[in-house]
């Protein structure tokens, strides 16, 4: 389940931490299973995650609350807005890769392949609907442009994260 916040933090993904930290508001968070909106804290695991500051990729693990619903006890982890379900790299990161805006070789030409092969085969078909675009790259840059708001619609609509192709679909599943 992945924690959406206000659009004036953007991209920031250091601020969006922050705020992923100090408060989850759990009164919003509904239930992708039975639609309750009764959760109980169900431990942390840590997860490593790798995002832009300053121009440059960072790795850090981080601390993934995790809640269970009250109703039908199935157990969710709160995803901070930006981080890709299964992956280690955050959607910025992701889109940049795509864009190959990284000068020096940081990625393997093996993982920027996959990525590649990954985002035409299942995202560039629902983003370029979405966005009524044809070009696979002007879709990109329209990303970078408007992450957030872009990247929050795809999730509402596809229940998937941008380069999400694991089949647990954002809450709808047992995590």
């Amino acid at each position: 389940m992945i924690v959406l916040f206000p659009s004036k933090i953007k991209s920031n993904f250091q601020k969006i931490l922050k705020i992923y930290q100090k408060t989850i508001n759990f009164g919003v968070l509904e239930c992708p299973c039975c639609h309750s909106k009764e959760y109980i804290l169900w431990g942390t695991y840590k997860r490593g995650v790798s995002y832009i500051k300053e121009q440059r990729v960072y790795s850090e693990v981080i601390t993934i609350q995790r809640v269970r619903c009250k109703s039908c006890g199935h157990t969710h982890a709160l995803l901070p807005f930006g981080i890709v379900p299964y992956k280690q790299l955050t959607d910025e990161v992701l889109i940049l890769l795509l864009l190959d805006k990284f000068e020096d070789n940081i990625f393997s030409d093996d993982v920027v392949l996959k990525y590649k092969r990954q985002y035409l085969t299942y995202h560039y078909p629902h983003l370029s609907t979405m966005l009524q675009l044809t070009n696979a790259k002007d879709i990109l840059n329209q990303l970078e442009k408007d992450k957030y708001n872009i990247l929050s619609k795809y999730i509402k609509v596809h229940r998937k994260c941008f380069m999400q192709i694991k089949l647990g679909i954002i809450g709808l599943c047992p995590s």
